[in-house]
């Protein structure tokens, strides 16, 4: 970043237009956030188990038509046994919950270890803190108690 500076006059690192940075979020605001370990199961569909070098561990996933609350949701419920993970919106990443380390199971990589074997998963968009909504023929609006989406890789 240095000799770029040097040689063009302008910062290489930042937030603004032509400069680089992280798309990580910050555990911790003032500490870079790192991968340690990711899975890529398809076209937008992924997770990072990030860490920083205060040795916290957070989780950037995204997977295309799931809502956040609902992937931390189906993680814990179908592995209770690992370590469960919460959305935090605030910092738009997912936060463990008790005493662990990197090296943990946790559920949400869980999750994305059995989508990247092949295995099909169904997800209840309606499990979010966000309601769904139903449009009938005639015009009238009803709440969706269920909508399933599965998805395979």
């Amino acid at each position: 970043a240095a000799e770029f500076k040097k040689r063009y006059g302008r910062e290489l690192i930042g937030k603004n237009l032509g400069q680089f940075h992280s798309d990580f979020a910050e555990i911790t605001p003032g500490k870079q956030s790192l991968a340690y370990k990711s899975i890529f199961c398809g076209k937008k569909t992924y997770i990072d188990l990030l860490t920083n070098d205060l040795n916290e561990v957070a989780f950037h996933c995204r997977m295309k038509g799931v809502k956040q609350d609902v992937i931390a949701l189906t993680a814990n419920e179908m592995f209770p046994e690992a370590i469960q993970c919460y959305y935090n919106e605030d910092k738009n990443i997912h936060i463990p919950v008790g005493t662990y380390d990197k090296d943990s199971e946790f559920s949400l990589m869980k999750l994305y270890k059995a989508l990247y074997d092949g295995q099909e998963i169904a997800f209840d968009l309606c499990k979010s803190c966000q309601p769904c909504f139903a449009e009938k023929f005639n015009f009238s609006i009803t709440t969706k108690t269920s909508f399933i989406r599965k998805l395979k890789f």
